[in-house]
């Protein structure tokens, strides 16, 4: 692999499917790795590699402690030992502003739906990594990707502030007949959710949508408190009534 000026690599040292090393090498860097088969290595004349073998132990040791702790089931006890972790990450990276070893602690995940930086506020600790990295390795592509993530984790803070900080607005109500004759309002439909839903009964794709969709979401949800006001767009009853 060649390493640029200014652009160190991650590189990845493997016996078939097991990682033997974790690397970040810059142009020029000399390392010696020793490693047996099982990935227990240690590695000299970098650094930068160093460190990332650092976090990379102290992210397997949280691991293994958090799972044990979880399937004890002290969920107050695994809770603790994640704000833990999470904390030691947050002054990490801040201690580590302008070393690309901060990228992989920021990306962590204890479980695919569970990064470990997961709070909407860590966009601002994403923004700031990436504006420290970026006066030294502006060409990185890694700082780049951070750049980008930044930018969606913003995004998303952008919203989440929106809704915390938006009034409560009200709705234009309707007062419809059903099959039946009776006129039903939306105002009067007691539920903590009530999805306002038009469709037309002369349109296959509409009924097709209220078979697939509609209904299994209708059976799962409406014993928690859901309702479906349904608005039917038909100019003929009998088409809408069938």
């Amino acid at each position: 692999m060649e390493v640029k000026e200014g652009q160190p690599e991650f590189v990845y040292v493997y016996n078939g499917d097991t990682r033997l090393a974790s690397l970040l090498l810059g142009k020029g860097d000399k390392v010696n790795v020793t490693s047996d088969t099982k990935g227990n290595y240690s590695v000299e004349g970098s650094e930068e590699s160093a460190k990332l073998k650092q976090i990379e132990d102290e992210f397997a040791s949280f691991m293994n402690d958090f799972a044990s702790t979880v399937q004890s089931g002290d969920n107050v006890a695994a809770s603790r030992k994640y704000v833990d972790y999470y904390r030691s990450r947050v002054r990490y990276v801040l201690d580590n502003n302008k070393s690309l070893t901060a990228i992989p602690v920021l990306y962590q995940k204890i479980n695919e739906e569970f990064p470990v930086f997961s709070q909407p506020t860590d966009a601002v600790l994403f923004r700031g990594i990436h504006d420290s990295l970026f006066t030294v390795y502006p060409d990185s592509r890694y700082v780049t990707a951070l750049g980008k993530e930044a930018e969606r984790r913003l995004g998303v803070l952008s919203i989440e502030q929106r809704l915390q900080n938006a009034k409560e607005a009200g709705f234009p109500d309707m007062n419809l007949p059903g099959l039946d004759g009776a006129s039903k309002k939306l105002s009067d439909v007691d539920s903590k959710v009530v999805m306002v839903y038009f469709w037309q009964a002369s349109e296959a794709a509409h009924k097709m949508f209220n078979q697939d969709v509609l209904l299994p979401l209708y059976k799962t949800y409406h014993p928690k408190g859901f309702e479906i006001y349904s608005v039917s767009l038909d100019t003929d009853k009998g088409v809408w009534a069938s």
